[in-house]
């Protein structure tokens, strides 16, 4: 079983005991990934933090240390988080989740399951 935890990259969730504990004792089959959604193909910033046994799993940093297209062209952000409706502000970036599943079918590419389906759950 694989797993990918999302939250913003400035609460606390990725400094909980737990948290800390998975990625202090298996450095080597779980990771912290820092990214934002506007290096994701939205139209807001979003600084998100991404905890998962997907080791294979890339994704840009975040902007501003790591520009998005807006940044880079001398612009804002188009929008705010705090602007956007609740169905936006809960909305994964279709980019994130392809890279997700990517990162999952490179890590278990050369399985043998047997299993007849999969099971993504957000």
């Amino acid at each position: 079983m694989d797993f990918a935890f999302e939250n913003p990259l400035h609460g606390k969730f990725k400094d909980l005991p737990s948290v800390m504990g998975m990625l202090f004792c298996y450095p080597s089959r779980v990771r912290r990934i820092d990214t934002s959604y506007c290096n994701l193909g939205f139209r807001y910033q979003k600084p998100t933090v991404i905890i998962t046994s997907l080791t294979r799993l890339r994704l840009p940093p975040p902007c501003p240390k790591h520009p998005c297209a807006a940044i880079r062209a001398g612009l804002p952000h188009a929008a705010r988080v705090a602007e956007c409706d609740d169905a936006t502000k809960n909305a994964l970036p279709p980019a994130l989740v392809d890279a997700l599943v990517e990162a999952w079918l490179r890590k278990h590419a050369d399985a043998q399951t047997g299993a007849e389906a999969y099971l993504l759950i957000d």
